[in-house]
C-alpha cells in the first residue's frame, strides 16, 4: 500500500471539504508559541541529540472558520548534539489544517525539515492524524510520510491517554512502526509517560525504547536503546 498517497489524499479531501464549507466564514486569528527543555531528543524511539539535553520551541498562527475548522502555518526548532551527525540544529516549518467531524478531530499537515549546517538533510514531510474518545480515554492515530533524497520512509503510530479527573496529572502509551532509509526498517518504538500540569508549566517523564540497536558511529552511543526523558514545557 502507497501510505503517501493514501494520507494525500485523504487529508486533501477532507481539507477540500472543510474548506469548501467554511471559507466565507473566517471568525478569528489568533497565534500560540511553546518552549521547553528535553533531557533527551527522542524521534520515533531514536535519539537525534546524541542522548544529550536540547532546547525547543515553536510559533504559530492559526485562521479559525468555524468551530470545526481552522487551518494554521509555523515553525518549530529544536537545538541538537553534532556528535549525532545531525548539525547543531534542527528547523522544521509546517502548514496545515485541522477540525472536527463529530467526536473525529483531524490534522494534515506538510512540513519542510531543514538542518542549517548539515549537508543533504533537509526533506520533506506529510502527515495526517485522527483522534477519537474511546470511553474515558482518548485515542489517536496517524500516519508520517517522510520524502528524502533519495529514498523515504513511511511511520505509523497509535496513542492512548488518560486524564485523572480533578487532578493535574495525565498518562500516555504510543507505539510506531517505520519502514524505510538509513536502516530504520521494520523498526517499532514504543513509550509510556506520565505528566503534571501546573498552570501554564507542564512537567513530563517518558520510558522510551526501540527494537533496534543504532550505534552512533562518531560516539559509540547506542541511540536507540530505552531511556528516560524528563522535560519541563511552557505554551502560551
Amino acid at each position: 500500500m502507497n501510505y503517501k498517497k493514501l494520507a494525500l489524499t485523504f487529508g486533501a479531501s477532507v481539507l477540500a471539504l472543510g474548506l469548501a464549507s467554511t471559507a466565507a466564514n473566517a471568525q478569528e486569528f489568533s497565534t500560540a508559541a511553546s518552549f521547553g527543555g528535553y533531557s533527551d531528543y527522542r524521534l520515533r524511539g531514536v535519539s537525534l541529540s546524541d542522548k544529550e539535553g536540547v532546547i525547543q520551541g515553536s510559533f504559530d498562527g492559526t485562521v479559525k472558520f468555524s468551530d470545526s475548522f481552522s487551518v494554521f502555518a509555523g515553525a518549530w526548532a529544536s537545538s541538537l548534539d553534532t556528535e549525532a551527525g545531525f548539525g547543531s540544529l534542527e528547523v522544521d516549518f509546517y502548514a496545515g489544517a485541522k477540525g472536527a467531524i463529530g467526536d473525529l478531530s483531524y490534522k494534515g499537515t506538510v512540513l519542510r525539515l531543514y538542518y542549517p549546517d548539515a549537508r543533504g538533510l533537509d526533506f520533506d514531510q506529510y502527515a495526517f492524524e485522527v483522534g477519537y474518545p474511546i470511553g474515558p480515554f482518548s485515542g489517536a492515530a496517524g500516519v508520517v510520510y517522510d520524502d528524502y533524497d533519495p529514498g523515504d520512509s513511511t511511520y505509523l503510530w497509535a496513542s492512548l491517554g488518560y486524564t485523572f479527573p480533578d487532578t493535574p496529572f495525565s498518562v500516555k502509551a504510543l507505539i510506531g512502526h517505520e519502514d524505510g532509509a538509513y536502516g530504520f526498517d521494520d523498526k517499532i518504538n514504543y513509550g509510556v509517560g506520565v505528566s503534571y500540569a501546573f498552570e501554564k508549566l507542564s512537567l513530563n517523564a517518558e520510558y522510551i525504547d526501540t527494537n533496534k540497536t543504532i550505534i552512533n558511529p562518531l560516539s559509540g552511543k547506542d541511540l536507540g536503546d530505552g531511556t528516560v526523558v524528563v522535560s519541563i514545557t511552557t505554551a502560551f
